[in-house]
């Protein structure tokens, strides 16, 4: 197997090629999370996989079929209501060991959190929503604790103890409910269970990948990911690559050459720890940082070729796009029509300029 073809089988297995014609909450299943602190692109992300409108994505998160929770690592993903509790049990230790030594510098330790959150839930106790600023304001914390860091942890940790995950949308600002009222319980599984359950997931809708690539995204050991790897490589395909051990689950190649424009932080690229089978060591400065900025990016037939941006005004905007290097006419149509997908799923006009 090749970086192309690994490329290409990735395609497939993250719904870009073939996919659509299923839910918003379809796609998230499969995927396991979509990483989501760009809020809008990750609302682009679960459309470019299925074809729906930004509109019936957001219906799916105020509806609460998706939640919105900081899980696997410390930043924001889109989950499935009925993975969201076993995923923050398996991963919250490691979430909560990345930012409980700021935490404690700050003067905010394990009692003072646990007293947090339950201040929380008796502001939220009776199906309220209300946003971070609401919260802290009902908290009565002083001004200097609301203008810094500290909300946002106090937060993130009720968020991992599973105190609260996202409600809908007040105008253009987030909201916190209680996970009881947002979420059913669910059947409790054997931390073995979790790990193999995560482990499948990831394969199956990220593969061909390695060990450490299911490390990196699921912000578990690598102990515990080649647990989980070995729990469940019986059900997978396998092979090896630059002497590594590459598992997947054969949903074929792409039928055709395509064209994508990808959100910010897309899957894509950020599911990996390694990335080179997508992207030229040349060009990865360019597509992301070495702080974890993933910019959007244009795709041809698995190889990153170039980054775009969107500039918004009212219901007209334009899309910059910047290609690294020169292509066919062809490609440049190709891109055009796709910037035409994703004006269909903002419902906006957009222009299309190529830098």
């Amino acid at each position: 197997m090749t970086f192309k073809e690994i490329a290409n089988r990735r395609l497939k297995a993250q719904l870009l090629s073939g996919g659509g014609g299923v839910s918003a909450r379809e796609v998230v299943i499969h995927m396991g999370a979509i990483q989501a602190q760009d809020f809008s692109m990750s609302k682009w992300a679960v459309g470019v996989r299925s074809g729906l409108s930004e509109e019936a994505v957001t219906q799916a998160l105020e509806a609460g079929d998706l939640i919105r929770t900081h899980v696997l690592r410390p930043t924001w993903h889109l989950v499935a209501a009925g993975d969201v509790r076993w995923m923050l049990e398996l991963t919250s230790p490691g979430v909560k060991r990345a930012f409980m030594g700021m935490s404690r510098t700050l003067g905010m330790d394990d009692k003072f959190l646990a007293e947090s959150n339950k201040k929380i839930a008796r502001l939220l106790c009776k199906g309220n929503a209300m946003t971070r600023e609401e919260i802290m304001s009902g908290l009565k914390f002083s001004r200097d604790i609301q203008n810094d860091i500290r909300p946002s942890l106090i937060m993130m940790n009720a968020e991992q103890d599973a105190v609260v995950c996202n409600g809908p949308m007040k105008g253009k600002d987030i909201t916190y409910m209680l996970m009881d009222a947002r979420v059913p319980e669910q059947e409790k599984l054997t931390r073995d269970e979790m790990l193999a359950r995560l482990a499948y997931t990831y394969f199956n809708s990220h593969g061909p990948a390695t060990v450490a690539d299911f490390a990196w995204w699921s912000g578990l050991g690598v102990n515990d990911a080649r647990r989980g790897a070995a729990s469940v490589s019986a059900q997978l395909e396998s092979a090896t690559v630059d002497g590594l051990t590459w598992y997947f689950t054969d949903h074929g190649l792409p039928q055709k050459r395509e064209v994508y424009l990808l959100p910010a932080f897309d899957e894509y690229l950020v599911s990996y720890k390694d990335r080179e089978a997508s992207i030229a060591l040349s060009h990865q400065s360019k597509a992301f940082t070495k702080n974890g900025i993933f910019r959007p990016v244009i795709v041809d037939s698995g190889k990153v070729v170039g980054t775009w941006k969107r500039e918004m005004s009212g219901n007209r905007g334009a899309i910059e796009a910047t290609v690294f290097e020169d292509m066919a006419a062809a490609k440049y149509t190709a891109i055009m029509r796709r910037a035409a997908v994703f004006a269909t799923f903002l419902q906006r006009e957009l222009a299309v300029e190529f830098r």
